[in-house]
């Protein structure tokens, strides 16, 4: 789902010589300059359900284009789960031959 107000501004290569629009503009970008396709936010934008409003002349590359559209924010989650304590640690899959040592 293309964003009505957003249009993309082309891929790396082809975009002639302004440096900013191949750039990514959020600041946790892991890859800023690397992306094959980079999106300038304009104009009202409602895409996947989200407000724009707050990106609005930013240039975002696909993944953090793609990352907003799905979750309403750019952020990467810092998630980090704990391993079960060892008596808990078992496969849940019922044809699992080993169950307690995979």
């Amino acid at each position: 789902q293309t964003c009505p107000g957003s249009r993309g501004v082309g891929t790396a290569s082809g975009m002639g010589g302004d440096r900013d629009l191949k750039r990514c503009t959020y600041s946790g970008c892991k890859k800023p300059e690397q992306s094959t396709r980079y999106r300038r936010i304009v104009g009202e934008c409602k895409a996947g359900g989200q407000d724009w409003s707050t990106l609005k002349g930013n240039v975002l590359c696909d993944a953090c284009y793609t990352r907003f559209l799905k979750r309403g924010r750019l952020e990467l989650s810092q998630v980090q789960h704990k391993p079960l304590p060892e008596g808990q640690r078992k496969c849940s899959y019922a044809g699992c031959k080993k169950p307690e040592k995979s």
